[in-house]
């Protein structure tokens, strides 16, 4: 099954392409793009776990909450996107 897929170049040093092989390997991954995709995972749940782990308790908790609340909340979304594309 495939998934929404692009194709990317990418430009690195020799030591980044070796430490992506052994990441591969470690991970028992087909190509680079995986370990790629599997990073990019990784970092982002560090970086906003509470918001990218459980999206069903988000959307509840937003139904249920006060107006000032979902403020506080698109606030919050809008200062996550700024950060993220900051950057880039």
């Amino acid at each position: 099954m495939k998934k929404n897929m692009r194709r990317v170049s990418l430009r690195v040093t020799a030591q980044t392409l070796y430490n992506l092989e052994r990441l591969r390997q470690m991970g028992e991954l087909r190509d680079m793009g995986r370990v790629v995709d599997k990073l990019t995972r990784e970092k982002m749940l560090a970086l906003h776990g509470d918001h990218l782990r459980e999206p069903t308790k988000k959307i509840n908790h937003f139904r249920d909450a006060t107006k000032m609340d979902r403020t506080k909340e698109k606030g919050a979304q809008k200062w996550i996107m700024k950060r993220f594309c900051e950057q880039r």
